[in-house]
């Protein structure tokens, strides 16, 4: 039987000296329990990436928020 694609990603991220998500996931702060699974993990990160593309979405910063929020701006 060929072994799945998570199987392969997992061998070459061990191989090319990068830790795998189980052995990150000893090293975090304890109050960070419960932490989001792997496939969460890449939809979250993935999500992030597109809306920091959209620079009118993600209101960044104190001086940006309060201006949003006082004209009433979501995002």
């Amino acid at each position: 039987m060929a072994p799945s694609k998570t199987e392969d990603l997992e061998s070459t991220q061990v191989e090319s000296g990068g830790l795998s998500y189980e052995e990150k996931l000893r090293f975090v702060s304890p109050i960070s329990q419960p932490m989001a699974g792997k496939k969460l993990n890449k939809k979250v990160l993935k999500l992030i990436k597109k809306s920091n593309k959209v620079k009118d979405v993600v209101l960044s910063g104190k001086k940006r928020v309060e201006k949003g929020l006082r004209k009433g701006e979501k995002g």
